[in-house]
């Protein structure tokens, strides 16, 4: 009896350990296949004459950044750790997270491993082709979330656009991007990819670094599983040296509700790199 029950365990173990790796397996896929889609170009430099027609706080953003001088990225892959909470007062899912941008065709690909009560426990957003999906998997045996569709793919727009706005400046060049000057240091930058215009509003301090990115046109999963459109914000702090730019080292993700917020996620970066040619393994 003693024995059957630890083959049984067994058994259970390695599905579980080899299972989990499933969503991991389909981000690296998706990426390599991306790289495979977006060739890499001759760099360009980015010069003074590029941020002529930007807002005065974004073109000072984008100097203290240091973007100026350097290649425009085309990609970008970014190591968080990662603390994201389901309720106000919930124990944090603690985890590194991964995540490549690729800006020629616009994509995101974010994947993070976490675990709850020693249940292993994946997240993977993709947005490819103008269109989201997220999955979320508990011991890659079965789906918890399972999202797509349009309001989805509405609400990762913006979070592609915050992306861009936080951790590559050098693509606020982009002439997919437009401006509007609302005061001296806040600016409100509008988007369009293919049948999806979002927009959100940047605010920068008197020394001309972003404070916050918020933004009126993304939802919030809710519990039953449908979208619910929420203003979110992004503040980040906390800028550091990393690989030859200044980017905040620390940011979170927050939902306002009437008088109200919900920092649902906080986000410490740990590496940043432009302009790869392959994965990096």
């Amino acid at each position: 009896m003693k024995i059957t029950i630890l083959l049984v365990f067994l058994t259970l173990t390695i599905l579980v350990l080899v299972g989990c790796k499933s969503k991991q397996k389909e981000f690296v896929s998706e990426v390599k296949n991306e790289f495979r889609a977006q060739e890499t170009s001759t760099l360009k430099i980015i010069t003074e004459e590029d941020l002529i027609n930007l807002p005065e706080a974004v073109r000072k953003y984008i100097k203290n950044c240091g973007a100026v001088g350097k290649p425009r990225p085309y990609n970008m892959y970014i190591e968080f750790e990662t603390e994201l909470l389901q309720n106000p007062g919930a124990e944090p899912f603690r985890s590194v997270s991964l995540q490549y941008n690729f800006f020629g065709e616009p994509a995101r690909f974010f994947y993070m491993r976490a675990s709850k009560m020693m249940i292993p426990v994946d997240a993977l957003h993709v947005y490819k082709n103008k269109k989201a999906t997220f999955v979320v998997r508990a011991a890659s045996l079965f789906n918890v979330v399972d999202q797509s569709g349009a309001q989805l793919s509405e609400t990762e727009t913006v979070t592609l656009l915050n992306d861009w706005c936080i951790f590559a400046p050098g693509n606020l060049i982009d002439e997919r991007l437009k401006w509007e000057e609302i005061s001296a240091r806040e600016v409100k930058v509008i988007f369009t990819n293919g049948p999806y215009t979002v927009s959100a509003f940047m605010t920068f301090n008197t020394e001309g670094w972003l404070t916050n990115f918020y933004s009126e046109d993304r939802s919030e999963l809710k519990e039953d599983g449908t979208l619910e459109k929420k203003k979110w914000s992004t503040p980040v702090r906390n800028y550091i040296d990393i690989n030859g730019m200044k980017l905040p080292g620390y940011g979170e993700a927050v939902y306002h509700y009437g008088d109200s917020t919900f920092a649902y996620g906080r986000f410490t970066l740990k590496n940043i790199e432009y302009n790869l040619r392959t994965f990096k393994d």
